[in-house]
């Protein structure tokens, strides 16, 4: 009876680590590694693979 209620307390602890929907903040773009990850790096993806798509159509 002893180890069920453990496993039953266990269970309804929160991990501690991960986020939580009470935990989010919107994105702060006054800091330049958010402006990089999230605005260049996906824009320069995008014109990297329109340019690759591109060229493999080209080569056919």
């Amino acid at each position: 009876m002893l180890t069920s209620l453990y496993v039953f307390i266990m269970s309804y602890q929160a991990p501690e680590g991960i986020p939580k929907p009470s935990d989010n903040e919107p994105i702060d773009f006054t800091d330049i590694n958010n402006i990089i990850i999230f605005i260049l790096v996906p824009v320069a993806l995008a014109i990297f693979y329109y340019l690759w798509r591109k060229g493999k159509s080209k080569g056919r």
